[in-house]
């Protein structure tokens, strides 16, 4: 149950019992008070424990206090069993094979309220309420996990579905460049080369009779030759995109793919001139985003990891970071020593924090990579 649903509950009704406590006893009312601060100081006491064990003695106490407060202070305190059975003894293992011990438990107030019929009136009717809340909130829960369930799985759903319109896209545009390269080669380059190849022909059957135009001839053919490979050249050169465009978009692919495969949020943001980054860097920047992502699938737990890649004057940074565990005594695996000696034979280091969460940064510095190449 929610810690503060649980606890808006519990002092509504010690507001409520205090209330008609110091209507009937004026003069008890001090002890009734502390028995409830005790009381209340337990259950706060509940949510600091880290272990299942730990919250069951908690829990066991808090009953015991019950007990102690309605013999010697007031029997007002049995009307909290109810949501002390429902509300904190609900993982006790033992409910689990019993379930009709709980209900025994809070009846135990009807045989000491035997002889007030208001008394087992009033106490029917906040067992009664205490059920119906948690039993409320058990159905939120549920709900709350079943609409989360359904968002992730329909953010999952549009995101396979952006991905297949993006490979049609691609698909699409990779038709329509080999349509235009058809055409290309065809009606430019194609002719070009027809027509030195009929240069040539007609060279050689003018070789013995006229050599001058023999010689003519060639030297046509070659100047059309020759154009024809610049024309080539010039538009592989357009068809090649920018290295990084190439680059960003293998960031983003792996991300997407991680993201597709294992459920988990993933963001990219990116700053400064791209252009300044050599390939070699964007293959180092590749191969420790696929290890950090590795490791946090392994060890983090993470639900999200943000990426975030700056380009300074001087030095670029890749920072990875998720909101999973972290801690704060972890070895260098041989992934991290891995990305270590990658990034070091740039020049660069590499930053491993690793609480509250984990996170791996790179840095490498500009200088001595704008024209370094894979």
């Amino acid at each position: 149950m929610v810690l503060n649903h649980k606890l808006i509950f519990q002092l509504l009704l010690l507001f409520a019992l205090g209330a008609f406590q110091e209507i009937q006893h004026f003069q008890q009312f001090g002890f009734f008070l502390l028995g409830c601060l005790l009381y209340f100081s337990i259950s706060l006491l509940f949510y600091s424990c880290k272990t299942k064990k730990q919250q069951q003695l908690v829990a066991l106490g808090l009953l015991v206090s019950l007990v102690v407060f309605g013999t010697f202070c007031s029997q007002l305190f049995y009307y909290l069993i109810p949501i002390t059975i429902g509300g904190y003894w609900v993982d006790f293992a033992l409910f689990y094979r019993f379930t009709w011990l709980k209900f025994c438990l809070v009846g135990v107030p009807f045989f000491i309220f035997k002889d007030s019929f208001l008394l087992i009136a009033s106490y029917s009717l906040v067992s009664l309420l205490t059920f119906f809340v948690l039993y409320l909130e058990e159905k939120i829960q549920t709900l709350t996990l079943q609409l989360r369930d359904y968002q992730l799985n329909q953010k999952q759903a549009n995101q396979r579905q952006e991905q297949h319109v993006s490979q049609q896209q691609q698909q699409l545009l990779q038709l329509e460049t080999h349509n235009q390269l058809a055409h290309l080669f065809h009606d430019e380059i194609g002719h070009s080369l027809t027509g030195a190849l009929i240069q040539m022909e007609a060279a050689k059957k003018t070789m013995r009779g006229n050599p001058n135009q023999s010689e003519h001839l060639l030297n046509n053919a070659i100047a059309i030759t020759k154009d024809g490979v610049e024309q080539i050249r010039l538009v592989l050169k357009q068809l090649k995109p920018p290295q990084e465009s190439l680059g960003i978009q293998r960031l983003k692919g792996d991300l997407i793919a991680f993201s597709t495969d294992y459920a988990i949020q993933t963001s990219l943001q990116f700053s400064g001139d791209l252009t300044s980054i050599s390939p070699v860097m964007w293959h180092v920047f590749s191969q420790n985003l696929k290890e950090a992502l590795t490791n946090c699938l392994k060890y983090a737990e993470a639900s999200r990891i943000e990426v975030e890649l700056a380009v300074y004057h001087k030095f670029v940074r890749l920072e990875i970071k998720d909101n999973g565990i972290g801690t704060k005594d972890f070895q260098a695996s041989l992934g991290l020593t891995g990305m270590e000696e990658r990034t070091a034979q740039l020049g660069g280091t590499l930053l491993v924090v690793g609480y509250p969460h984990f996170m791996v940064t790179t840095l490498i510095p500009l200088s001595t990579h704008e024209n370094s190449h894979i």
